[in-house]
């Protein structure tokens, strides 16, 4: 009878082991209806190889060895999906290994002017610690389709940029279904081939034509579904898991997954304990994990008669859908055992599409991502500010801060829905920015009368509190009530008495925050300095400098000095000069004569005979600058009506042109690139123009030019133009402008010296006493500050001359030079030249070779003897006509003489 039940116990014991395997009955329907393989979740439980009585049962076999190779999906944790035959888990039931085997849950995906509904343009223009509260440095993990990380709103990255981790926005991410099919591989392109997660990461934080709740977040996308939209539950899992392990990587502090499955009315972390156990963990991280909970369709058409999974998770931040109109969306998911529910836009909403535009969707899908977008902005204050909130108490606060919807036509219960700015100023903790106005720090003065101003700027004011304080107790105080962002108060006290005196004002914003300045200090009585000139910032270009300042004294005692200090631009003292003064009021006059260019400082410092004292409230400043502005790259740009002219300043100057009679000016404006138009002109005509630009100093550089304007209108043509500031204006010229001048001058002119001032392209003809009696044409091209630009016709010469210098030439030998021009100055009016003939030897260069390779220039002085060679030859030929004429005469005697002879001997024969 022992033996009997002992066999019949081990019998049961071993039963037990055989069927303690749970199989999910749906299995066996999808195998009855035809199915081959079936994608199954199992559970491995190693604890179930050896238990009860000491009794083991055969060596089980490996899940591995038991499903056909390539067909296993994933491993997480405890569990395994694969994909299996009837006969695969006939074999898994007999596993000793095995705790239960399931059909693997699949989720489907839930599917801007909503920015303003939630409030998130306004969260955008609170500023903390030099930046605006948009999820900037922050990342939202998404888990989805994946993303079109090549749209120009989500960072307009390529594949290779995504990859190698540089891409602006989408800065990281994973794919866990390569194949896009049955996410049985996996790759770190997320390149979205659905569509979805493009939307949803548009909704988050698109930054272009569109913007997302949080425009400066930052995106982790992980890729968990098909390209039919289609998840499994541990593709989920490991995609949660890998953003919190990823988390302080990209700084994720919320997860967002537009996904779920069914409608649950409690909490239903049994019915999905893997996912349950990521959410989980990522809470326990401080990461939320926001959840959509899911729409209307296939078998689920009452949308308040639960939520989905994984919405119903309870770490989870459940989000469900209103209307622009802040009505529930009639397929959004909700349930009155569900009061932490976050309500956000889902109809409707445009976001970014793969196909690099945007489209419209509406669903739960819509709205997880705008609770997901406003969490990370929080995340973002919370960091800047010092504070730690976790998941649930950030959906407490969203809820608390929201507006809340009526539902009782519905789930019988009102939901909030979310509004960031209002949950960022619940969450306040920084103290308002005070700033005293006036009067200034340690001043000084006689009034007993006065107003005190204070500036104080906060995310919600609610009151100012000014306190003044004399040597030994509180004086006066005052509160006043405030409303805004920025408010600027003023107090008045009058009939103060004499004596010093502190001063604060004190800003409360709406929690009770609390900021306030440094104290400043102000004397009443004593005396008073005050600056007269010249004005702060002051620049001149005059050497001698009048100072003035005035010192008074209260009534009790007479004024005794006043000295005035000017310091250089590295603070050193220059000059310091004391004046005796006296009575209750004094204005006392400084000279001081400057010798170098720059940046001073001046301040004077008045004295009574009680040995009160005080300085001028501030330093003022001065610059000296006598540096006339270079005027350079003149340009003009024409057309048949009129010009634009253009030019640039190596400083800050104004501008002024006059064209032919008329002129435009602006001696306001001080800028380096300067562009003036001209208008009302004539077609096909010469014009000629003066520019002129002074600095803030008075110093002013001049210069002049010419255009013609074109035959017909022109339709475009525009002016030249540097970068920084343009000035631009127009004016209207004569439409006839006269030929440039020809000067015609004499050589006798010449010969003495001729001055005169030319402007562009006027021209001296003139003649030199040569051989030919030539005339040559001297034209002027260009005036610019400290030059011109000039040509001597006859024989072309091009020659540039600078003030003050000046040029020789031969114009009719090549042994003398004949003609010097000089440039004496230039001035508003023109170029003054003088031209005079002259008679000076060329020096030329002969070149001897010493010694092979050594080259010695040797100057040799040719000397001209032009002149003494005509008297010479003058000389000659007047010795030679008095050499012929005397031989003349003698041959003319002779002759005479010996007809004479001849007569006398004809006599003597007769």
């Amino acid at each position: 009878m022992n033996k009997i039940f002992v066999v019949l116990v081990f019998g049961l014991v071993l039963l037990g082991f055989v069927s303690g395997v749970s199989v999910d009955d749906s299995i066996y329907e999808q195998f009855d209806n035809g199915a081959e393989k079936v994608r199954v979740l199992v559970k491995v439980n190693d604890a179930k190889v050896s238990k009860g009585f000491g009794v083991s049962s055969s060596k089980s076999t490996s899940v591995e060895d038991i499903i056909e190779s390539g067909q296993i999906n994933r491993k997480v944790g405890d569990y395994v999906s694969a994909y299996v035959s009837k006969s695969e888990l006939e074999v898994l039931v007999k596993n000793g290994n095995i705790e239960s085997v399931d059909v693997e849950q699949t989720y489907y995906t839930m599917l801007q002017d909503s920015v303003g509904i939630i409030n998130a343009s306004s969260a955008w223009n609170l500023e903390l610690s030099g930046l605006n509260l948009t999820g900037t440095n922050h990342a939202v993990c998404i888990i989805d389709s994946g993303v079109n990380y090549s749209h120009a709103d989500l960072g307009g990255c390529s594949s290779s940029e995504f990859t190698a981790g540089t891409c602006g926005k989408v800065i990281g991410g994973w794919d866990f279904c390569a194949d896009d099919a049955t996410c049985s591989t996996e790759d770190d392109d997320v390149m979205d081939v659905y569509g979805h997660g493009t939307h949803v990461s548009g909704i988050v934080a698109a930054n272009g034509d569109i913007h997302g709740i949080g425009l400066g977040t930052n995106i982790v996308m992980m890729k968990a579904s098909n390209s039919s939209g289609v998840f499994w539950t541990t593709d989920v899992a490991s995609a949660i898991d890998r953003c919190v392990a990823n988390a302080s990587v990209f700084n994720i502090s919320v997860i967002s997954m537009s996904l779920g499955a069914g409608q649950y009315t409690s909490y239903c972390d049994g019915s999905d304990a893997l996912i349950a156990s990521s959410i989980n963990d990522a809470v326990a991280n401080n990461i939320a994990v926001v959840v959509a909970t899911g729409n209307t369709g296939g078998a689920y058409l009452d949308p308040v008669a639960g939520i989905s999974s994984p919405a119903c998770i309870e770490n989870a931040t459940r989000a469900t859908a209103s209307t622009k109109a802040d009505a529930y969306a009639s397929y959004a998911f909700r349930h009155s055992n569900f009061p932490d529910i976050l309500v956000a836009p889902g109809s409707s909403i445009n976001s970014t599409v793969v196909g690099g535009v945007y489209g419209l969707s509406s669903g739960t899908s819509m709205a997880t991502p705008m609770v997901a977008g406003a969490i990370a902005i929080i995340n973002q204050y919370l960091g800047l500010s010092g504070q730690t909130k976790t998941p649930s108490e950030i959906s407490n606060i969203l809820n608390d801060s929201g507006v809340i919807l009526d539902d009782s036509a519905g789930s019988g219960y009102d939901f909030s829905r979310v509004d960031i700015y209002s949950a960022l100023l619940s969450l306040d903790v920084d103290a308002p920015n005070v700033t005293l106005v006036s009067p200034i720090d340690n001043n000084i003065n006689l009034s007993v009368n006065q107003s005190f101003v204070c500036n104080a700027t906060d995310w919600q004011l609610a009151n100012m509190t000014f306190k003044i304080w004399n040597s030994s107790e509180l004086y006066y105080n005052e509160t006043k009530n405030l409303t805004g962002i920025a408010n600027e108060t003023s107090f008045n006290v009058t009939e103060m008495a004499e004596g010093a005196y502190s001063w604060n004002c004190f800003a409360a914003d709406v929690l009770g925050n609390v900021g306030n300045a440094s104290n400043y200090t102000l004397t009443i009585g004593g005396v008073s300095t005050t600056l007269v000139s010249p004005v702060d910032e002051n620049y001149t270009a005059t050497n001698d400098t009048n100072f003035s300042c005035n010192v008074s004294s209260d009534v009790s005692h007479d004024l005794s000095n006043v000295t005035f200090y000017l310091w250089n631009s590295s603070g050193v003292l220059n000059y310091s000069e004391t004046e005796d003064i006296s009575g209750f009021s004094n204005t006392s006059v400084f000279n001081f004569t400057f010798v170098e260019e720059g940046n001073y400082s001046w301040n004077c410092f008045g004295v009574n005979n009680g040995s009160n004292s005080s300085w001028g409230d501030s330093n003022f400043s001065l610059i000296y600058d006598t540096t006339v502005p270079v005027i350079s790259s003149a340009a003009e740009s024409v057309s048949a009506s009129g010009a634009t002219i253009s030019w640039t300043t190596d400083e800050a100057a104004n501008s002024s042109v006059s064209v032919s009679g008329g002129s435009w000016s602006n001696s306001s404006s001080y800028v380096t690139d300067h562009s003036v138009v001209v208008s009302g002109l004539a077609a096909s005509t010469a014009y000629s123009y003066n520019i002129s630009s002074c600095d803030r100093a008075g110093n002013c550089g001049n210069e002049t030019d010419s255009f013609t304007t074109s035959a017909t209108a022109s339709t475009g043509g525009s002016s030249p133009s540097g970068g920084g500031a343009t000035t631009s204006s127009s004016v209207v010229a004569a439409a006839v402008v006269p030929e440039p001048e020809v000067f015609e001058v004499s050589a006798d002119e010449v010969s003495g010296g001729y001055t005169k001032i030319l402007n562009r392209n006027e021209k001296i003809n003139f003649s030199i006493f040569d051989s030919d009696g030539e005339r040559h044409l001297l034209s002027v091209n260009k005036i610019g500050n400290d030059y011109i630009n000039l040509t001597i016709e006859s024989d072309p010469i091009n020659f540039k001359l600078g003030v003050g210098q000046s040029a020789k030439f031969n114009l009719s030998s090549v042994d003398y030079y004949d003609l010097m021009v000089k440039l004496n100055s230039i001035t508003s009016e023109g170029a003054e030249l003088t031209i005079q003939l002259i008679n000076e030897p060329i020096e030329k260069v002969v070149e001897k070779v010493i010694e092979g390779d050594i080259v010695e220039t040797v100057r040799v002085v040719i000397k001209n003897y032009f002149w003494v060679v005509i008297a010479l030859i003058v000389v000659l030929v007047a010795i030679v006509y008095v050499v012929l004429k005397k031989r003349k005469a003698k041959k003319l005697k002779g002759s005479k003489a010996k007809k004479k002879n001849g007569r006398k001997s004809k006599k003597a024969e007769a």
